[in-house]
């Protein structure tokens, strides 16, 4: 059902126009239904939350990013919310290739209800010295044809840039989204059966461990 529902999301997505200027990065959770669903977000000069923006997150595996955050206080702009993948912590797959325990892969400006192009995101990403997501793909999508056997090849036998299994990917144009437009330009899969611990990995987590050079 997951790919089902990618699919028709890609298909609405490229009936949009003739053709897009798109990017594919190492999956990670995204904006549904006006609710920001996300591993993690640097919220302006706020604090760093979770999945909850009622206040800011007081689990310890966010000690290690709220420590990155404070450190980057002084030049982070109060108008961006910086969503990106908190990587402290072992959830399904254990990494190998990690360099950050920190990966950003949107930013939301709130004084003009934008998400940045993917080309602003990584100049801002940059700016702040903190590292994007893999990038898998970057080019023209002209049908559904090239998505399913893209999908196909990425997700049968691929590993991730950091190590270990691929988890997915998602899709968005390269373009500025608009805030209210997001679930019309963005799509997500998740390989099947993502969730392979028996126990909740909150049980008796254990961080990630970093590449050693």
């Amino acid at each position: 059902m997951e790919r089902i529902a990618t699919i028709k999301r890609i298909t609405k997505l490229l009936e949009k126009r003739e053709k897009y200027d798109i990017t594919v990065e190492e999956n990670h959770n995204f904006f549904a239904n006006n609710i920001l669903v996300h591993n993690s977000c640097l919220k302006g000069h706020e604090g760093v939350f979770a999945r909850s923006h009622a206040l800011p997150t007081k689990e310890p595996w966010y000690d290690h990013l709220k420590g990155v955050y404070y450190s980057k206080l002084s030049v982070l702009k109060p108008n961006y919310w910086i969503f990106g993948e908190n990587t402290f912590a072992i959830h399904s797959i254990e990494y190998t290739e990690m360099e950050s325990y920190f990966y950003i892969f949107a930013i939301y400006d709130t004084d003009t209800n934008t998400w940045l192009s993917y080309d602003d995101m990584v100049a801002e990403a940059k700016r702040i010295d903190i590292p994007t997501v893999p990038l898998l793909f970057r080019g023209t999508v002209m049908d559904m044809a090239w998505v399913n056997k893209w999908m196909d090849k990425y997700m049968k036998g691929q590993f991730s840039l950091l190590g270990g299994p691929l988890e997915g990917f998602v899709l968005r144009i390269a373009d500025a989204i608009p805030g209210d437009k997001f679930q019309e330009f963005v799509a997500k899969y998740v390989r099947e059966g993502h969730v392979q611990t028996s126990k909740h990995w909150k049980v008796n987590w254990k961080p990630q461990k970093l590449k050693v050079d």
